[in-house]
């Protein structure tokens, strides 16, 4: 009898011991239900070994055998796919809309504005040729569309050190994700050997990994003994505990890239912020300063060719050293041969030259003098090039130019034939106007385009995130259920424990 009554105790005290686990698991769930990147856990409670007597098999109670974590791989696999989609365009989406802030378009402070001011001041010429305060907005007005481009390029400029800093910060970031993950397996496989599972260093890992595939589009594939292999761009970054890292960003003319390691093999990363970053450090902020650089030189190409064959009030047409002035000379180099804006040295007269908007400024001579803008051309009397009363010619052609899709080639070769028509080097047929116009709806284009996918990506991203939480977050209301239950088998087992204690005494008090 006392071993029926021994077997009875033992079984309602692990009863009583499995339900107290339980219970400390439904607290530990409660105490993190806030806790981000918390998976929630469940108390595995599985029958003792039974006991066989001649009469037939009995159970012998109950253990704990696991505290799990309830987690859905292929969830996390689709949140961390659409976390790095969003990503992406988030990265892209917010160095664009910082260009877009400098191009301030549209505003005063715009180019827009800047050449349509450069027009005015050239119209306001044309109306008062033989005006010097004229000529002198009219240089000023150069000087601010030359100080636009000049501050643009430079911001430029500034925004790509600051991307490349970020990808720098991000491949950095990336290699010490890699070590620790590596740590980590190092860690949970000899604590998960025995078949208990490692929910806390396993909690750290996958917040690891999330920030992995937000950054790169890392992708996780678990082995057998509890370690994760991770995969970067087709590249195992972690086998294990063994790590490969990348190489700080190189760039090889101008164009940025990752590098694996020793090997110095290219990695094209597809998804991801870094991906984002690197569009937008080797595509589009190029792409923009490339187009900044087209109107430049078309500007200063188209009114240099005017300016050159116009007379100034500084005096007569001025000829190369030692060359004799001869009226019979196409007028295209009859003019004062003064350029606006300054040309590369080494530019022949008609030559396009190579400016950029870096660059591009007002030439030293008009710094010097504006009485050397010129607003017509001269006339040979016989003796010397002179101002013709009225000449607005020039004028009128460089405020045209800002709209003027093509332009006379020579400028009046000398010839009875009409001069060839050519468009503005760079432009394709385009106006300066035109130009600029298409950068900025180019740009505005590109920013909403990553604007939208980014919102749609961080609504899968959310929905993905919902799923996933769905799972494996804490539900207080879940936990408080389990704990009633953990708490009423407790009491049973307690109250079998009573039972015994008074079938004892039923049986002392027989005895005496």
């Amino acid at each position: 009898m006392s071993g029926t009554f021994v077997g009875i105790l033992s079984v309602a005290r692990s009863a009583l011991r499995a339900q107290q686990y339980a219970i400390e698991v439904a607290s530990q769930n409660i105490a993190n239900a806030q806790t981000e990147g918390y998976t929630r856990t469940r108390a595995v409670l599985s029958p003792l070994p039974a006991r066989h007597l001649p009469y037939g098999v009995i159970g012998t109670g109950v253990a704990l055998t696991d505290v799990a974590r309830v987690r859905d791989v292929l969830l996390d696999a689709s949140y961390r796919r659409e976390a790095a989609s969003a990503s992406l365009h988030e990265a892209r989406a917010g160095v664009l809309t910082r260009v877009e802030t400098l191009f301030a378009e549209p505003s005063d402070a715009s180019l827009g504005a800047a050449l349509d001011r450069f027009a005015d001041a050239w119209s306001d010429l044309a109306n008062s040729p033989a005006s010097v305060p004229a000529r002198q907005v009219a240089a000023q007005r150069g000087q601010q569309v030359a100080q636009w481009l000049n501050g643009a390029d430079a911001r430029l400029t500034q925004f790509q050190a600051g991307t490349y800093a970020r990808l720098e910060e991000q491949v950095g970031r990336m290699n010490q994700l890699f070590r620790q993950i590596a740590d980590l397996n190092g860690q949970i496989v000899p604590m998960e050997s025995n078949g208990a599972t490692a929910s806390t260093l396993r909690d750290q890992r996958d917040r690891m990994l999330d920030e992995l595939a937000t950054m790169a589009g890392a992708e996780a594939l678990e082995n057998r003994d509890g370690s994760v292999n991770v995969i970067v761009a087709g590249q195992t970054m972690v086998d294990q505990t063994r790590v490969s890292v990348f190489n700080a960003p190189g760039l090889v003319n101008g164009t940025a890239r990752l590098t694996l390691g020793l090997s110095n093999e290219p990695v094209v990363v597809r998804t991801g912020s870094v991906a984002g970053l690197l569009e937008a450090f080797n595509t589009d902020v190029p792409g923009l300063r490339a187009e900044l650089d087209r109107i430049a030189t078309a500007l200063v190409h188209g009114v240099n060719r005017w300016h050159r064959t116009g007379h100034t009030p500084a005096g007569d047409a001025q000829n190369a050293v030692g060359e004799a002035y001869d009226p019979a000379t196409p007028a295209a180099l009859r003019g004062s041969r003064i350029d606006f804006f300054a040309s590369p040295a080494g530019t022949a007269p008609g030559v396009t030259p190579t400016v950029t908007a870096r660059d591009i400024r007002l030439s030293d001579a008009v710094l010097a003098d504006v009485n050397v803008v010129a607003a017509g051309r001269g006339a040979w009397n016989g003796t010397a090039v002179v101002a013709q009363p009225g000449d607005n010619s020039i004028a009128v052609a460089i405020a045209g130019l800002r709209t003027a899709t093509t332009f006379p080639d020579d400028t009046h070769a000398g010839t009875t034939d009409p001069p060839a028509q050519v468009g503005l080097p760079g432009l394709g047929g385009r106006s300066v106007a035109d130009a600029w116009r298409s950068t900025v709806t180019t740009l505005g284009l590109g920013v909403s385009d990553a604007t939208a996918d980014q919102q749609a990506g961080d609504a899968l991203r959310q929905q993905a995130d919902q799923r996933r939480q769905a799972v494996s977050a804490v539900s207080i209301d879940e936990e408080l259920i389990g704990l009633t239950k953990a708490q009423q088998s407790y009491q049973a087992a307690a109250r079998v424990i009573a039972v015994v204690q008074e079938m004892t005494a039923d049986l002392m008090s027989l005895v005496r």
